[in-house]
C-alpha cells in the first residue's frame, strides 16, 4: 500500500506531536528524525524532548503501580562520554561539550547540548 505523502504533510503540529510522543521509545524517535525535515526539526526541540520523557514516565508508573522505580544510573563523567560519542570526529574537533541532562529512558540518555561556535 503506497502512502500519500501529501496527507502526511498536512498533519497539524498538535496531531504530529501526539503521534510522535507515543513512539515506543527513544530509538524510534531518533530514527523518525529521518522521515523528513519537518519531523527532524520537531523532534529536535526541547519542548518535544520534555513531552516525550514525561509521557513515557506516565506510562511506566501507570503500568507498574506497585513496583519501585529503578534508580537512574549515573551518566559517565563528561570526559568519558566525549571519548565514547565523538570517536567519529577528527581529534582536533574532540573538545568538551557542555550538556544538560534531561532524563534517562530504556538505557538511553536524553540531553540538551549547547554548542558555541
Amino acid at each position: 500500500m503506497a502512502t500519500n505523502n501529501s496527507s502526511i504533510a498536512k498533519l497539524g503540529d498538535d496531531v504530529l506531536a501526539e503521534i510522535l510522543t507515543r513512539l515506543p521509545g527513544p530509538r524510534s524517535a531518533f530514527r523518525s528524525r529521518a522521515v523528513c525535515k519537518r519531523w527532524n526539526a520537531f523532534i529536535s526541540t526541547p519542548c518535544f524532548s520534555h513531552r516525550f520523557v514525561a509521557h513515557h514516565r506516565q506510562i511506566g508508573s501507570a503500568a507498574e503501580p506497585e513496583s519501585e522505580p529503578e534508580p537512574e544510573p549515573p551518566l559517565p563523567n563528561p570526559s568519558n562520554l566525549r571519548e565514547s560519542i565523538l570517536t567519529f570526529l577528527p581529534p582536533a574537533y574532540r573538545r568538551p561539550i557542555p550538556f544538560h541532562r534531561l532524563g534517562l529512558l530504556q538505557g538511553l540518555a536524553l540531553a540538551r547540548v549547547s554548542i558555541v561556535r
